[in-house]
C-alpha cells in the first residue's frame, strides 16, 4: 500500500457561509471563505467589474471619440474642405469634454484638444462652429 505524504489536518471548523452564494459549508482551512475555488474566481471577478466599471465606460468615450476623428479626418470630404462642423461630431456621438491631452497651434495659439495622436482645434465663431482635426505628427 502506498503511503501518501500530503498532511491532512484533524481540526474541524465551525459551519461558514459562502461569500458568493451564501449558502453553508464547512471549511477545510480557518482562512477559506468560498465553498469551491469557482465561487472564489466568480467573487473576485464580480468585484472587479463593479470596482473597473468608470474607468470602461471613460475608456470606451475615449475610443469611440478617437474612431470618430479617423473616420472625418480620412474622409474625402475633409480631406477637401480641411474643416469639420459641430453639428457633425455631434450626430455622431463626439463628446467634446473627454481628451487626452491639449497642445497649442504654432499658427494662431488656439488649443487642440487631443484624443490619442487626432486633435481637435476650435477655427470657426460662436454663430459658425467649425473644427480642424490634427494628426499629431503633422500640427500646423
Amino acid at each position: 500500500m502506498a503511503h501518501s505524504n500530503k498532511r491532512i489536518s484533524k481540526r474541524r471548523y465551525s459551519e461558514a457561509l459562502c461569500k458568493q452564494c451564501n449558502h453553508p459549508f464547512t471549511p477545510t482551512d480557518a482562512r477559506q471563505k468560498y465553498c469551491t475555488p469557482q465561487h472564489r474566481i466568480d467573487y473576485h471577478n464580480d468585484k472587479r467589474k463593479v470596482e473597473d466599471k468608470p474607468y470602461k465606460e471613460f475608456n470606451l468615450i475615449f475610443k469611440k471619440n478617437y474612431n470618430i476623428l479617423i473616420e472625418i479626418f480620412n474622409s474625402a470630404q475633409y480631406q477637401q474642405n480641411e474643416a469639420v462642423h459641430e453639428n457633425l461630431l455631434l450626430q455622431l456621438g463626439f463628446i467634446f469634454d473627454h481628451y487626452h491631452t491639449t497642445d497649442i497651434s504654432r499658427l494662431n495659439g488656439n488649443i487642440i484638444f487631443f484624443t490619442f495622436d487626432y486633435g481637435l482645434e476650435f477655427i470657426g465663431d460662436e454663430n459658425n462652429k467649425i473644427y480642424k482635426i490634427h494628426k499629431q505628427n503633422k500640427i500646423n
